[in-house]
């Protein structure tokens, strides 16, 4: 999933389910690419992380299965903030 940013306006996310199978990770950039240099935070297993803020760049929600194993997925809730 790609979000786009707006001028003047921070994308927050707030996981209220993580559970990831064995071999599945979410991956959060901080651009429109997966550069590892862009790489935010790589979700795997079931801990949730704190609130996730980024200002002034896009976000892109990668999600890698290995369709081996069967989680119960995740679930989010994205807000704009002024900054």
């Amino acid at each position: 999933w790609f979000i786009a940013h707006e001028n003047g306006k921070a994308i927050r996310l707030d996981f209220s389910q993580v559970t990831l199978a064995e071999g599945d990770a979410i991956y959060l950039f901080n651009s429109d690419n997966t550069e590892q240099t862009n790489l935010l935070a790589t979700l795997k297993g079931n801990n949730l992380p704190p609130s996730i803020v980024v200002n002034n760049a896009p976000l892109l929600i990668w999600f890698l299965t290995d369709s081996e194993h069967n989680g119960g997925g995740f679930s989010l809730q994205l807000s704009r903030q002024v900054f």
